[in-house]
């Protein structure tokens, strides 16, 4: 879709995930430039399955969490020429 605007959560260092795996997200985070990218740290629930995984290193996993986070920060979020451009909305719903 032209023009869309994604925002999305990654979350680093899951428990399965292999450095593999993150360098997958890192491109993916590359190639469609999200312009709204909320990243963390996994950080386990109590009494969900993932709690009774094997954690990733703590450092290991801060590592990941800062190279997505710089590089989140390297890229320019919004289209400069864009700014000031007006658009017909679809409200779906009114708060009170």
């Amino acid at each position: 879709v032209p023009n869309i605007y994604i925002a999305t959560d990654m979350i680093c260092a899951f428990p399965t995930e292999t450095e593999e795996d993150f360098e997958e997200s890192m491109q993916l985070v590359r190639d469609y430039k999200f312009p709204s990218l909320f990243i963390n740290q996994f950080y386990p629930r109590s009494g969900t399955p993932a709690a009774r995984m094997k954690k990733i290193d703590t450092v290991e996993a801060r590592r990941r969490t800062a190279a997505m986070s710089a590089l989140f920060r390297e890229y320019s979020r919004y289209t400069p020429e864009r700014v000031g451009e007006e658009h017909d909305v679809l409200v779906c719903e009114m708060a009170t």
